[in-house]
């Protein structure tokens, strides 16, 4: 669904501050309700949620980490790790999913204060949860703290220039040469670029073995026509001819 105003709101804000290239993901529904809750408090109050931790770390929430640290006065994330989307040594760290096997993503619970007598703005507090927990010895942890003032061991966080609050960039990094920039003329490698062929379907459109992608395409078509047919068994305008695709391509 849309949401002019709100939208409106985060492209001025979120987005505008951001860095990133592809910025559809700061209208992700959680991130709308940060935006529409920052609104409502006004000059004062305190949000809380539990939602998705992507935003702490990922490059395209630059701008939304640069806003939150702009508007409130101080923010507290415990982040309860559970990133599924992670695989190997790094998936058994991140431990056990809060929210069982319907969740993939990491998971945080967020404090957000806006405190206009506050002496100290902009203050971030991060508790991380830790390495290896199943989601039992988390939900444990979770009661045993019991609030907020339960958690003794905060690490500050100092944003960099870039809005990097974990895992800051090395600044060293923006001196090489670009591989390729649409948007300037600045000295470049690739004068051309682009994302080349891109099916969306490359399991089906691509094979080392072209009988093994024949069968597969056939297979496909095959399929799609039984989904067509109606019941009086006319020709559907849109039915595809197997006997189109040739060995060649």
């Amino acid at each position: 669904m849309e949401y002019p105003h709100l939208d409106k709101r985060i492209r001025s804000t979120y987005a505008a501050d951001s860095k990133a290239t592809n910025k559809n993901t700061l209208y992700d529904s959680y991130i709308r309700a940060i935006r529409w809750a920052s609104d409502r408090i006004g000059n004062a109050g305190v949000i809380g949620f539990v939602t998705n931790a992507s935003w702490v770390e990922a490059n395209t929430a630059d701008g939304l980490r640069k806003c939150l640290a702009e508007e409130f006065s101080s923010i507290q994330i415990f982040h309860l790790r559970g990133n599924q989307r992670t695989s190997g040594e790094l998936s058994r760290k991140e431990g056990g999913k809060i929210f069982g096997g319907g969740s993939r993503a990491p998971i945080a619970i967020s404090l957000l204060v806006k405190n206009p007598q506050a002496s100290e703005h902009g203050r971030i507090l991060f508790h991380d949860i830790g390495d290896y927990l199943s989601r039992e010895e988390k939900l444990e942890k979770i009661a045993s703290f019991a609030s907020v003032g339960g958690i003794l061991d905060w690490q500050t966080i100092v944003p960099d220039a870039h809005g990097d609050w974990l895992r800051q960039r090395d600044g060293c990094f923006g001196e090489y040469i670009a591989l390729g920039d649409k948007k300037s003329n600045e000295l470049k490698l690739f004068d051309n670029f682009s994302l080349g062929v891109v099916t969306n379907r490359d399991a089906w459109a691509y094979n080392a073995s072209k009988d093994r992608l024949q069968a597969n395409m056939s297979s496909m078509i095959s399929f799609y026509n039984t989904e067509l047919e109606v019941d009086d068994s006319r020709a559907h305008p849109f039915r595809i001819h197997a006997a189109t695709i040739s060995r060649d391509g």
